[in-house]
């Protein structure tokens, strides 16, 4: 859980408004293709769980926390967790460099395509002390910010993880009124 704490509190420092993200619009079934992998519908979005990574509730305000499945709290050297809220810039890429300044981290020079829409990709070095992002996946849609933030104390721990929640991801479409 420490980890989970230390994910949102940088997260507040770069935007406030985190109030839109629930958990409780949550939604896990198991993948028809794959019963070692799960099926999560956000309301607005829906992905597989990357190979031996367990969705889980959080009681903040994140979406999921994906959990390794050899790993237990509070004992976690890597996670991952999507979160979302009201951005603070009108961009991805202005987003992005606001984590990226906050994280003391760089902006890849490739964007990503998340199911189409541009996103920008954070990066990072790790601690080997504590968990903290190394890897996140920066994005504003429909006036919505989405992260993609994945942590661990070491690289190379979590970025096939983070690349199969890109290739698996689905935006629903949104309803007009």
């Amino acid at each position: 859980m420490k980890f989970v704490y230390l994910i949102l509190f940088l997260l507040t420092g770069v935007h406030a408004h985190v109030s839109s993200a629930r958990a409780d619009d949550l939604v896990v079934t198991r993948d028809s293709d794959d019963k070692s992998r799960y099926r999560c519908d956000l309301g607005f979005a829906t992905f597989t769980t990357p190979e031996d990574w367990n969705p889980n509730r959080s009681n903040r305000q994140t979406y999921v926390i994906l959990t390794h499945k050899d790993e237990n709290p509070p004992q976690n050297t890597k996670m991952i967790s999507i979160d979302g809220g009201k951005p603070t810039k009108p961009t991805s890429k202005e987003m992005a460099q606001e984590f990226a300044k906050k994280w003391k981290g760089r902006i890849l020079d490739k964007t990503v395509s998340l199911d189409g829409e541009e996103a920008y990709r954070v990066q990072c070095e790790p601690n080997a002390e504590k968990p903290q992002p190394i890897d996140c996946v920066v994005i504003v849609k429909d006036n919505r910010l989405l992260l993609i933030i994945a942590g661990a104390t070491k690289k190379g721990e979590v970025e096939k993880a983070v690349d199969d929640l890109i290739a698996t991801w689905k935006w629903k479409a949104t309803e007009t009124k």
